[in-house]
């Protein structure tokens, strides 16, 4: 049988990026990632998101086609 191993830092991080900031960071703890989140949603008045470590969206604040529009005109 094959082991696998997984580094439970790398499993628990989460990126949370605000595009319309230009801001991103990188944190191990979810209520952190979600506390950064709504700041960054709050500061910018846009579409603020959190990945988790396999790239899936776990959180997000705002309308992120509005974001998206933003960002090209």
């Amino acid at each position: 049988m094959i082991s696998v191993q997984k580094n439970p830092t790398m499993l628990n991080t989460f990126y949370v990026a605000c595009p319309a900031l230009g801001e991103s960071e990188t944190v191990t703890d979810y209520d952190r990632a979600i506390d950064l989140c709504w700041s960054m949603h709050q500061e910018s008045d846009s579409y603020a998101y959190i990945r988790d470590a396999a790239g899936d969206i776990v959180g997000e604040y705002g309308d992120v086609m509005e974001g998206i529009a933003d960002l090209l005109y």
